[in-house]
């Protein structure tokens, strides 16, 4: 089965800032992070069940599970036939608190 992959506005924002982050030291690498994180977000078209669960998974009443890039952790979700990319982290921060994880719900 092939799902189809939405990435939320959390997310795009999260993407964001790493890239701006990252840019601080090199706007190559910066760029080079960006495309690659698109890359693999869409490779959690095919078997994102394969990904393990993120440590926010045990927080919430849905499933969170995550991809790593590098030192960011992509967290989604399965919904049906999608793949929703929830936040991207650094593995340095603290784990998210449940108001702060985006429900998928919120995304019909």
């Amino acid at each position: 089965m092939k799902y189809k992959v939405e990435i939320t506005p959390s997310a795009e924002n999260d993407v964001e800032q790493a890239y701006c982050y990252i840019r601080n030291d090199s706007p190559v690498n910066a760029v080079r992070w960006r495309k690659q994180f698109y890359k693999i977000a869409g490779t959690l078209s095919r078997f994102p069940e394969g990904c393990g669960f993120a440590l926010e998974n045990e927080l919430v009443d849905f499933e969170v599970r995550q991809k790593l890039h590098g030192s960011y952790r992509i967290l989604f979700t399965v919904d049906g036939n999608r793949v929703i990319v929830l936040h991207v982290r650094h593995c340095a921060r603290r784990t998210m608190r449940p108001d702060d994880i985006d429900h998928p719900n919120r995304y019909p």
